[in-house]
């Protein structure tokens, strides 16, 4: 008695976007670059410039700068990754400026208050934990 094996060959085609990445690098020049773009222009306005002051900032092209900005789609370019990272770097400093200036305040509030009496830090931390209690209520 003899045994045939018969074998197959599915083709599956998939799309693109469906085709899931290694490296971690977005599939589709389409994944990630809205959210890049929403990045730029949260800079843009917060520093109010234009693309041409945002092109001098980070060496490129103001046509490309334009291009990248205003495509629709929007498409994860180059020239769209160069300018997001610059985005993202810059907005995470001044994240970070405006921690430390928080804390610079507290602290000089703080200081204008306590006398350095541990009756008088009991009372003011009493203070500070009751009024994050009554925040955190609305």
């Amino acid at each position: 008695m003899k045994t045939y094996f018969l074998h197959y060959c599915i083709n599956v085609t998939r799309r693109k976007a469906e085709i899931k990445s290694i490296v971690g690098r977005p599939v589709s020049p389409e994944e990630g670059a809205v959210e890049a773009v929403a990045c730029v222009e949260k800079l843009k306005n917060k520093l109010k410039i234009s693309n041409s002051a945002l092109a001098k900032l980070v060496n490129v092209n103001q046509s490309s700068v334009h291009r990248a900005m205003s495509r629709r789609p929007p498409r994860l370019t180059p020239t769209l990754q160069i300018i997001c990272n610059y985005a993202k770097k810059r907005l995470k400093i001044d994240g970070a400026e405006q921690v430390n200036s928080g804390n610079d305040q507290l602290a000089k509030a703080v200081s204008g208050v306590w006398d350095g009496s541990p009756e008088r830090l009991n009372k003011l931390l009493t203070l500070l934990h009751d009024l994050g209690d009554l925040v955190s209520r609305d």
